[in-house]
């Protein structure tokens, strides 16, 4: 399904009291394969998003426009990747989340070349950091914990996709 012809959605959570890392081991273990994805005939969530969020306290002067370039944006993408939706929500005033989510795909149906839907959002994070003058932080986190461990910032630096690769888990083509 193409982005611009899935529905917009508004997007609503409850505030996490605790963080708990992912513990990268060894060879840079990713998160997305200590556990195995239950599958039936229903359709089931995505285990894991990547998130790209603004950094930064107070977004209220921007956040209508970086939102329309996010939904701009989605629209304007061919995804591999199942769902990505826009996030804009203020849970206090030091937490606002400001940018959007990318379902991840189970390692087990992983569709071929879905990282470039990850190259994808952390360019299209250096061009909103142009224009915008906010860092982003891109992370994951477990839809079913609610807990996310922040990856890399998309700031002055070039970004590290080789890290990105490996603490996502990307699984190397199979012969």
């Amino acid at each position: 399904m193409k982005a611009n012809d899935a529905p917009q959605r508004t997007v609503t959570a409850t505030a996490v009291a605790i963080s708990v890392p992912f513990v990268v081991l060894g060879a840079q273990e990713s998160p997305r394969f200590s556990r195995k994805q239950k599958t039936s005939n229903l359709t089931i969530m995505a285990h894991y998003a990547l998130y790209a969020y603004a950094i930064g306290l107070e977004f209220s002067a921007i956040a209508e426009q970086v939102i329309e370039r996010v939904n701009h944006f989605i629209a304007s993408q061919q995804w591999r990747c199942s769902d990505v939706w826009a996030v804009n929500q203020q849970r206090s005033a030091e937490d606002w989340e400001l940018g959007l989510n990318l379902s991840l795909p189970d390692p087990d149906h992983e569709p071929p070349d879905w990282f470039s839907d990850v190259e994808a959002v952390v360019r299209f994070c250096i061009e909103l950091r142009g224009e915008f003058h906010h860092d982003f932080t891109i992370g994951i986190t477990d839809a079913r914990t609610g807990c996310g461990e922040d990856i890399i910032e998309v700031g002055s630096e070039p970004p590290d996709y080789n890290f990105l690769r490996r603490f996502i888990g990307v699984r190397p083509p199979t012969p």
